[in-house]
């Protein structure tokens, strides 16, 4: 295997599927948090406190500020959306967990 090198910012949910991926293994991407870090996924950081990082920001959802990482500079509709991203990201799993919703998954024996 090519060494590779990872030059987005990545969380620890992005291993599993990243791992899948680098070992040919199938999985289902929608049930899993993560993202492979080698997919053309825009790579998106999600907090705690909801503060966030992308490849152009970091963003302090505490004292609301932005932090530029990149030339590109983001919108105020562009930064609105990726509030509401995280916002809704915390709100789905909220529900998942509320409603058991990987109970009534079928799995693939």
């Amino acid at each position: 295997m090519e060494p590779m090198v990872v030059d987005k910012p990545m969380a620890s949910v992005d291993i599993l599927p990243t791992l899948s991926n680098l070992l040919g293994l199938e999985y289902d991407s929608r049930l899993m948090v993560g993202k492979d870090v080698f997919s053309d996924n825009e790579p998106l950081v999600i907090f705690l406190n909801r503060s966030f990082i992308t490849k152009d920001i970091m963003y302090n959802s505490k004292t609301k500020e932005v932090i530029q990482l990149s030339d590109r500079v983001l919108s105020d509709e562009q930064l609105q959306y990726l509030k509401d991203k995280v916002e809704s990201t915390f709100y789905l799993s909220k529900r998942i967990i509320e409603l058991k919703y990987y109970k009534f998954l079928e799995m693939p024996q």
